[in-house]
């Protein structure tokens, strides 16, 4: 069965999980007009073998890109680098599934820490809320404009 998207795509959290598995899906039952950008914090590391094993089952249709949601400069950086891939066909889907749970293992609440809340938050919060703005400000500038 294949899906009826097109255009480009752009997955944050893919070295693993639902993310990796989102990046395959896709791949698997799109066709070959669509292009996935597939974001983790280290794409070249250990822990990304299975996206970049991936990218090379799907030559030209997955580009891992790198970055850390839980940093605004590297949201930039990466949105940059993704943006001027697209030019201007744009981005037609955004997927924010990166997300980070602290501490890792399951403890008490009196294990927990200020600062792990504090990373949590960036990463599955703050993050996720600068990608999309960075994404949809100019498209809604756009639209305002056109219903003025």
């Amino acid at each position: 069965m294949s899906v009826n998207l097109r255009g480009n795509i752009l997955v944050t959290g893919t070295n693993r999980g639902i993310g990796l598995e989102l990046v395959k899906q896709l791949a698997e039952k799109t066709g070959p007009e669509t292009q996935i950008y597939a974001s983790c914090r280290d794409p070249e590391g250990t822990r990304a073998e299975a996206l970049r094993d991936l990218a090379n089952r799907f030559p030209g249709k997955i580009t891992p890109i790198k970055f850390d949601t839980a940093d605004e400069d590297s949201i930039s950086a990466a949105f940059q680098a993704v943006s001027q891939k697209l030019g201007a066909s744009g981005l037609n889907l955004l997927i924010n599934n990166a997300a980070i749970n602290k501490p890792s293992a399951p403890g008490s609440l009196s294990a927990t820490r200020k600062q792990d809340m504090m990373e949590v938050y960036e990463t599955n919060v703050a993050g996720p809320f600068i990608l999309t703005k960075i994404e949809m400000e100019p498209k809604l500038d756009r639209c305002e404009k056109k219903s003025e």
